[in-house]
């Protein structure tokens, strides 16, 4: 398979009486469910350039083969190339009549993409069109249509508005469940998304009921080796770590990153979501020099594939500030919040629950350094946005959840007196998306 794979870039596959042999589809689309991107990617190359050196360029093969590239682009943090080859995908199954459910399916697999980008309207309004498409070309209880409304769940549920995101997961978990059966892998996707929805409203052992039974039809049906087992597996140890149960939320973390490291290398951000909770578990543990590292590498995974402007950047410059923080180096810790804040204020808009957390490490920081005034009027800011309602919008990343309150509420008692820097730490279970120490998920 990976001789074939690098055949394939090369050049293009010859049939026996010398002409371009149309590639088989099904081939692609294995690779992909097997988790094996890198090399889904060099068949799609490969494939993509035998059907267009045959003339068919505009043809409803391309536009799958597109599609189908992309989507590995995609699981390989090629964002870039992944959105382009999405939107000529679409370009050319939109003008043809008979490929109307492959746009759909472009459509969906764009919004997956936006979402991840942050672009959340957009990503909305190819979802709606999807679904509409596809409820009336397959009918409601089709496993196509469970797929756009597990994917408009996750979407609310990085929107913060979690009774949506219940509601489309458990419908995407019904339609699933009697089409495709209990155990298929399908399944373990609605299920480890409901899980992780508990987790971040403190329902721990439903939550953990459902990870776990997640997990157990990934493995069965997909190997230990499989990328969607690296998700569930991250994110059941954010669970342990909400609970405190931190020897087995490292444990579980570190598998996911081995997973990771093997299917889609070093440089993933699954796996710089990993490092970032590894962190977190440091810093819980008052291991702080260990908590920076972690910091750190997740800092440099992010910024690497993401850019130096996305949320998730934020998350770890914020995170390595609070470690700056409380270990008083407040010359260090200032500029990371103040970067943290910046990004957020920029990408999720002024009010969003992240803004608050970033300003009220930073006025910490400004009362440790004598500038009392500014601390204050950073301090009044955040507990602002901590009094308005954090409902939907399109604005907000799973970097912030409900436990924003806990973190803010000492917040006007600290600038009355002298503030302590543990004041920031908010005590309670570790949800999922913790704006005092931000950890991160994954919603593919």
């Amino acid at each position: 398979m990976i001789k074939l794979a690098a055949l394939l870039c090369a050049g293009v596959l010859w049939a026996g009486d010398g002409k371009p042999q149309k590639p088989d589809l099904s081939e692609g689309k294995q690779l992909l469910d097997h988790g094996r991107y890198r090399e889904a990617e060099a068949f799609y190359c490969g494939a993509i350039d035998s059907v267009e050196r045959a003339g068919e360029s505009q043809s409803a093969d391309v536009a799958a083969l597109l599609n189908g590239l992309a989507m590995a682009q995609a699981r390989l943090d090629k964002y870039a190339e992944a959105g382009r080859n999405y939107l000529r995908a679409l370009a050319i199954q939109e003008r043809l009549p008979e490929a109307q459910t492959d746009a759909a399916a472009t459509m969906n697999n764009l919004g997956n993409l936006y979402g991840v980008q942050c672009r959340y309207r957009e990503a909305l309004a190819l979802y709606q069109r999807s679904l509409a498409i596809t409820e009336a070309t397959f009918g409601p209880g089709h496993a196509e249509t469970g797929n756009v409304r597990n994917n408009l769940g996750d979407l609310y549920a990085r929107m913060h508005d979690t009774s949506h995101a219940e509601q489309f997961y458990r419908a995407a978990l019904r339609i699933w469940e009697a089409s495709l059966g209990p155990d298929h892998p399908s399944v373990a996707i609605a299920l480890g998304n409901l899980g992780d929805l508990f987790r971040s409203q403190g329902k721990f052992t439903a939550a953990e009921k459902y990870q776990r039974r997640a997990l157990a039809i990934q493995e069965a049906a997909l190997g230990p080796d499989h990328p969607l087992v690296a998700i569930t597996l991250n994110n059941l140890g954010r669970l342990m770590a909400a609970e405190r149960r931190y020897a087995e939320a490292e444990s579980l973390i570190r598998r996911s990153i081995e997973v990771r490291t093997r299917t889609q290398g070093p440089g993933n951000t699954g796996i710089a979501a990993s490092w970032n909770n590894l962190g977190v578990l440091a810093f819980d543990q008052g291991q702080f020099d260990r908590a920076a590292e972690m910091y750190a590498r997740a800092l440099d995974i992010w910024e690497g594939a993401l850019g130096p402007a996305h949320p998730l950047v934020a998350t770890a410059l914020h995170n390595l500030g609070r470690t700056c923080l409380l270990q008083h180096e407040f010359g260090k810790a200032g500029p990371y919040f103040r970067r943290a804040l910046s990004i957020w204020e920029e990408a999720l808009g002024p009010d969003d629950p992240n803004v608050g957390m970033a300003l009220a490490g930073y006025a910490q920081v400004l009362s440790h350094t004598g500038r009392k005034r500014e601390a204050r009027k950073m301090a009044e800011r955040a507990a602002a946005i901590q009094d308005k309602p954090q409902r939907s919008s399109n604005r907000t990343i799973d970097v912030a959840d409900p436990r924003a309150a806990a973190a803010f509420r000492p917040l006007r008692a600290a600038f009355r007196t002298q503030p302590a820097i543990r004041r920031i730490r908010s005590s309670g279970p570790a949800p999922r998306a913790n704006p005092s120490r931000p950890m991160a998920g994954e919603g593919e």
